[in-house]
């Protein structure tokens, strides 16, 4: 029962919404970077991407609120900023900041995976 309300606690819909754009936005990246588009294609991914950064500054703020404003959260919290840095061409010296939206993706999965061990939601999610 204890595991339960931690769950509940540690993974919020809000934190499943950001992981969905955090693929949404990992997948941007790929395609911007191995697939010759359109102009037109191209600006509709940039609007994308900016929408999503937008949502990753929010959830910086979310997170930063969640900690009670602590200094703390920025040991790593500023890697999170930086991933909410869109890629128009006035950040293109800034791209390689993209990568870390891997690290993002891989993070929020490891989360997930160290919330869900021992729960009947770990044989759910396989």
């Amino acid at each position: 029962m204890a595991i339960q309300q931690e769950l509940r606690q540690k993974l919020r819909p809000w934190d499943w919404f950001v992981l969905g754009v955090a693929v949404l936005s990992l997948v941007l990246v790929v395609i911007e970077t191995f697939v010759v588009l359109s102009p037109a294609t191209f600006q509709a991914l940039i609007m994308v991407d900016r929408a999503a950064c937008g949502i990753f500054l929010v959830d910086v703020v979310v997170r930063w609120r969640r900690e009670g404003w602590s200094r703390g959260f920025w040991k790593w919290g500023w890697l999170d900023l930086l991933a909410s840095i869109p890629f128009d061409a006035a950040f293109r010296t800034l791209q390689l900041v993209r990568i870390y939206r891997i690290v993002r993706v891989i993070r929020a999965l490891y989360k997930l995976q160290e919330v869900a061990t021992g729960t009947s939601l770990t044989e759910k999610l396989l």
